[in-house]
């Protein structure tokens, strides 16, 4: 795929937002799809068949993120080079918070790698070394993604030209929060108990199907609408009444 660049001031390229945002919709698609997928595999393979398939996935997400930070920060930048003073100052952004919630699932997303890594590839672990080296990281990422996606919601949520029920961006956030919930209560239900078994195994698979088909559904609608997609979905302007 040939990828649209514009020109800096300073004549280098630059990736259009448009195209970053697509970037990143599809890889947050293919490592939902991973985690979906890993659900049903869990059931007819060993176990290592799907914790691979989460990893992949999982390696989807942060890359995602970490472009999503990038996203972030580089929309109140500026395209000429700057001092490491002024970059950490347009790094550092507290007052938005879209820049909280990208910061925050990113974090999330490294932790779901080594969960996940864990998951596959840690064999004959203690039930404390279970919790320690594969259950923490899987509940604090489940956390962060939570809060992720609280934050996300409520940025939308400040803009007074936002519609519910017309808003693309609107309910993107909303199939994101759904998807953290379901992987917040995958979390709680993987804790390995004193006997070896799950709190409960189907709140782990159902939370982890569910909860990316959710992660699924809201990336594609990250996707931004084809100019003619957009001037059909356009309001017509009333007519002017006749004199």
């Amino acid at each position: 795929m040939r990828i649209r660049r514009e020109a800096t001031r300073s004549g280098r390229p630059r990736l259009r937002a448009r195209d970053l945002t697509v970037f990143i919709a599809a890889l947050f698609m293919v490592g939902s799809t991973c985690f979906a997928v890993g659900v049903p595999l869990s059931f007819a393979f060993e176990p290592i068949v799907a914790g691979i398939v989460f990893f992949v996935g999982s390696l989807f997400f942060t890359t995602a993120a970490g472009m999503a930070v990038v996203q972030c920060v580089d929309e109140v930048g500026d395209d000429e080079p700057a001092p490491f003073r002024q970059v950490v100052r347009q790094f550092w952004q507290p007052e938005r918070l879209e820049w909280w919630s990208d910061i925050t699932q990113f974090p999330g997303t490294i932790l779901f790698n080594a969960n996940t890594f864990r998951y596959a590839f840690a064999t004959g672990l203690s039930i404390t070394l279970q919790n320690r080296l594969i259950w923490v990281p899987d509940a604090v990422g489940s956390a962060l993604f939570l809060a992720s996606g609280v934050l996300a919601c409520l940025a939308l949520h400040r803009d007074p030209d936002r519609v519910p029920a017309r808003d693309r961006d609107w309910w993107g956030a909303a199939w994101n929060l759904a998807g953290c919930i379901g992987f917040a209560f995958a979390a709680i239900g993987a804790y390995v108990l004193d006997s070896g078994d799950l709190v409960d195994p189907r709140w782990a698979n159902l939370g982890t199907g569910l909860g990316a088909v959710c992660f699924l559904i809201g990336s594609r609608l990250m996707m931004p609408r084809s100019p003619r997609h957009r001037r059909r979905a356009a309001p017509t302007a009333p007519a002017a009444p006749a004199a």
